[in-house]
């Protein structure tokens, strides 16, 4: 019999729901650096339109300016610019700079003691180079750090004026060029998911159960596990953009700002024709590929394989197995689990039977 008192409650965190421009701007900032299938046409069209020049401004853009959202749902695009104009440059660097050695710590379980001081890393771009290779051995290890970026991250470090002006230049022409229009647009769509989201009752759910119902994923990365255990607030930020993937743009102590795709998520009692058709689109689009179709197949016949197995047998390229794999499992479509330290992938049958039975529905309507 078991002992109640042994029984260790589940985690249960706060889940609430925002628009966020700013983040959803960040979000979709960091898409055009990203080689994925089926995100949306506005970041194909988007990428397709800039320089590469501004693609590197960019990418370095998007990627230093998450650190200064300052654990705030911005109501506007405008009330963030006027908070990063009001750092004075210098103590703007000073704080980037330590807020990665916080990270670092974080990320390395290191303590900040034993880390370089924030005047070390700034004055050695070695050094600055060393953390971040760590950061992806732990974080990332099946990435390559891409010294090539933070080298000019370090060197934007060394000119706080030139990196506060970056910053808001960059963004501020991003809004205006290309996205103000798109958040218009996007609006309605959001505002429908986060009813719907609303509607879903979460209460007395664990952190990991009430996740699985608004990103409808069985599956969470396993590089969250740390965050879903200790985590006490969940602000969930729809996305017309992201398409079947998850992003964390901002945490604190307590609090993470999680981006996922607007729809409508199972058990909703609110309906919206125009996210339910996206969400089929998002899903059929997975399947509208010869390669990741070979991979379903593939995996039908043998059970279940790791993407050594699935490159080798397909005679794909290594980047080719991970990006088709990775969308294939944000979709929904494959089971993955680690073995002996190796992930492991095979069909999720019900998602391929129920992504059917929508498209059913759909047509019967």
């Amino acid at each position: 019999m078991a002992n109640l008192e042994l029984i260790s409650p589940q985690k249960t965190a706060t889940f609430s729901f925002a628009t966020a421009p700013a983040h959803n701007l960040l979000c979709s900032l960091f898409l055009l650096n990203e080689d994925k299938d089926e995100i949306s046409e506005w970041v194909t069209q988007t990428k397709r339109r800039l320089t590469n020049e501004q693609l590197e401004a960019n990418k370095l853009t998007a990627a230093l300016a998450s650190r200064f959202l300052g654990g705030t749902s911005w109501e506007s695009f405008s009330d963030w610019i006027t908070h990063l104009e009001g750092y004075n440059a210098i103590e703007m660097r000073d704080w980037m700079i330590e807020d990665f050695r916080k990270a670092c710590g974080q990320i390395t379980d290191t303590s900040l003691d034993d880390l370089p001081t924030a005047a070390a890393i700034l004055a050695d771009e070695e050094i600055y180079l060393a953390l971040y290779e760590e950061v992806y051995i732990h974080k990332s290890p099946e990435k390559k750090c891409d010294c090539d970026a933070h080298r000019k991250e370090f060197q934007l470090y060394q000119q706080p004026n030139a990196l506060k002006e970056l910053l808001v230049s960059h963004l501020t022409w991003m809004w205006n060029e290309f996205y103000q229009n798109e958040w218009q647009r996007a609006l309605p769509l959001l505002e429908d998911s986060i009813q719907a989201f609303q509607s879903v009752q979460l209460f007395g759910n664990s952190t990991e159960d009430a996740l699985r119902s608004i990103t409808g994923r069985e599956q969470m990365p396993q590089i969250w596990d740390h965050w879903i255990a200790t985590v006490e607030n969940v602000i969930v930020i729809p996305s017309i953009h992201i398409g079947p993937y998850l992003m964390t743009i901002d945490k604190t102590e307590s609090t993470v700002w999680l981006i996922v795709r607007a729809h409508i998520p199972e058990g909703a009692s609110v309906s919206s024709p125009s996210l339910t058709r996206s969400e089929l689109l998002m899903r059929l689009s997975a399947l509208s590929n010869e390669t990741r179709l070979q991979i379903l197949e593939l995996l039908n016949t043998k059970g279940e394989l790791n993407a050594s197995d699935i490159q080798n047998q397909l005679e794909l390229t290594q980047s080719a197995t991970s990006r088709h794999i990775q969308q294939l499992f944000a979709t929904g479509y494959l089971h993955q689990r680690r073995l002996e330290g190796v992930k492991h992938y095979r069909i999720h049958h019900q998602r391929i039977a129920n992504t059917a039975k929508a498209l059913t529905g759909f047509l019967q309507k």
